[in-house]
């Protein structure tokens, strides 16, 4: 006869099943409370320090979760969440050592495998961590979590093509699932074939599946006088030094001079040194991060804000349920996302008149509520070093830190004809990636199928000083854009060092970004219309290398003055416009 556990044994495994149950539904402060309460009895309890481990991960506190999962020993779940808790504390190489171990534990286990592939990609090993993923994902083809992250690293590993079909197939599979069809729509916009309705489509069916899913809660103006103060809320994951604060910062302090109350609800786990500034700027901080989604929804109808901005996007763990539940009289999408989010319940896309021309509208669920200036408003990096002139005897220098998921076959074909126009050019690439042999092939392999020799490229790796980071711009004559896919902070960035940006102007936001960026900076001259305007340009450029050298040390002045470094006449501008559209609310109108 079996022996039944012990009554001790059997309270461990109750606390350890109640344990889960509050993970699972996001209550991470329970759980944690809970778990070292049952942790003063049995310390060394392996299932209970694995809870404990995933809950401290979930609520940020990575080196508590690491000592917790080094605590529930040799066993492949407990590696694979230390290697998680050291890839967020920056300690790659220990991370993939951790990973590494889990998969030789359990070399057949996807979640093993799964575990291993970011920590690899984190280290700058993208190409094995793509096959990593497609291990994972060959063991069970089934399991969505690990064709997504397969998705992700394709995009990493500049294959979007790839990514896009995969993704597609994945949704037309699941055509009720909202994270299927986010993931779909969100890769859309990195394909160079996909067309713009395409693009709009997908995200259209993405707010479908999400607004079928999600009561509609229509709050409505609790004193619904038009000139009132308003009460504004931001919502975001990534309220820390990312690309979106260097936006946001400025907005927020500039906002203090209008009848405007802020708040920033704070979804992400990340907190550095700007999530202080941050949370100073705004007048109200709620950290929902912990928090489940019902927990957020319920905050945020506590607070009742008369606007809530969304500045998330389709990202990875993205909390678009909450606008689609409409807990604001008025919910608006700015800044973060380059396409619409296909909610219908969303009552105002912010753009300009530049990035959303007339007759954009049809590539939008929202309505677009366009500023009659530069949608953005910039602040650099107090970090960046002073600029540096260009010797006049060096080749003349593209170049592009550009995220390597927006390079794509089209992207490519863009810069290949540009140097090929500029005989004796040189292309400065940097992306994570860059260290590993076998990524440096992929993307030298790319450029020589277009006949640039390696010798005329130079691949840089990540470089995690913000200012080392920032002085490869010194190295560098101009800055070629990304197709369809603008770049928009590195444009800025680049800008501020000195660099201009060549952009080519296409029929959808995300590829008429950088045209914004640069008639804010009265650089209407590197706006192309075609992809021969695009290379004829850079190669007059080119040619004229004493002159561009001689005008970098200017840029960052002319920034200086220009609309995208006016904090107050943006704040007004976006003032006004959230202004209007409650009006419109207020006179019981559609925005």
């Amino acid at each position: 006869m079996a022996r039944r556990p012990s009554r001790g044994a059997q309270s461990q495994n109750q606390a350890a099943e109640r344990i889960a149950a509050l993970g699972k539904d996001n209550r991470h402060a329970e759980a944690i409370a809970q778990a070292r309460r049952a942790l003063t009895k049995s310390p060394a309890d392996p299932a209970l320090n694995h809870l404990l481990a995933q809950s401290l991960l979930a609520t940020g506190e990575h080196e508590q979760a690491l000592f917790a999962a080094e605590r529930a020993g040799d066993d492949p779940r407990a590696h694979a969440l230390a290697s998680r808790a050291l890839r967020a504390l920056r300690r790659h190489d220990e991370a993939v050592a951790r990973a590494q171990r889990a998969v030789d534990l359990a070399p057949d286990s996807a979640d093993a495998l799964a575990a291993l592939a970011p920590c690899l990609a984190a280290a700058g090993r993208p190409e094995a961590a793509l096959d990593a993923c497609r291990a994972a994902a060959a063991i069970e083809p089934q399991n969505q979590a690990h064709t997504l992250a397969l998705v992700g690293v394709l995009l990493q590993t500049a294959r979007p093509r790839e990514a896009s079909d995969l993704i597609a197939r994945v949704a037309a599979s699941r055509p009720n699932d909202p994270a299927a069809l986010a993931a779909r729509a969100s890769i859309l916009n990195y394909d160079d074939r996909a067309t713009a309705r395409e693009v709009t489509d997908a995200h259209a069916a993405f707010g479908r599946a999400l607004e079928r899913a999600t009561p509609d809660l229509g709050a409505a103006p609790s004193n619904p006088d038009p000139d009132r103060p308003l009460r504004v809320a931001f919502v975001a994951r990534e309220l820390h030094r990312h690309s979106i604060a260097y936006f946001l910062e400025p907005l927020l302090l500039a906002l203090r001079d209008h009848p405007i109350e802020t708040t920033c609800y704070s979804l992400g786990p990340i907190r550095d040194d700007f999530t202080d500034r941050l949370r100073a700027a705004s007048d109200h901080w709620r950290d929902l991060s912990t928090t489940d989604g019902k927990g957020k929804l319920d905050a945020i109808i506590r607070d009742a804000p008369d606007v809530l901005v969304e500045l998330m996007g389709l990202g990875v763990g993205a909390r678009l349920s909450l606008l689609a539940a409409r807990p604001a009289p008025v919910i608006a999408t700015y800044l973060s996302y380059p396409s619409t989010l296909g909610l219908a319940r969303i009552d105002a896309r912010i753009v300009d008149e530049i990035t959303d021309p007339p007759g954009a509208d049809n590539l939008a669920t929202e309505p677009l509520v366009r500023l009659p200036r530069c949608f953005l408003c910039y602040q650099p990096d107090d970090r960046a070093p002073d600029l540096h002139p260009r010797p006049h005897d060096e080749a003349f220098t593209f170049v592009s830190f550009n995220t390597i998921q927006k390079v794509n076959p089209t992207t490519l074909d863009l810069w290949c004809a540009a140097m090929h126009a500029a005989p004796g050019s040189r292309l400065l690439l940097k992306h994570r990636g860059a260290g590993e042999p076998a990524s440096r092939a992929h993307i030298e392999g790319e450029l020589l199928a277009r006949g640039i020799e390696s010798s005329r490229v130079e691949l840089v790796g990540h470089i995690r000083p913000v200012d080392e980071h920032l002085a490869q711009y010194h190295r560098a004559d101009l800055a070629l854009d990304t197709f369809p896919y603008h770049g928009t902070t590195t444009t800025c960035e680049a800008a501020w060092m000195g660099v201009p940006t060549l952009t080519l102007v296409g029929d959808r936001h995300a590829a008429r970004v950088g045209a914004s960026i640069n008639t804010a900076l009265g650089l209407d001259d590197l706006i192309t219309a075609t992809p021969d305007a695009f290379s004829q340009r850079a190669a007059a450029l080119a040619s004229d290398a004493v002159g561009v050298r001689t005008r970098r040390l200017e840029l960052r002045e002319r920034m200086r003055a220009s609309s995208l470094m006016d904090p107050a006449d943006h704040a007004a501008a976006f003032a006004g416009a959230i202004r209007d559209v409650w009006r419109r609310v207020c006179a019981g109108a559609s925005p």
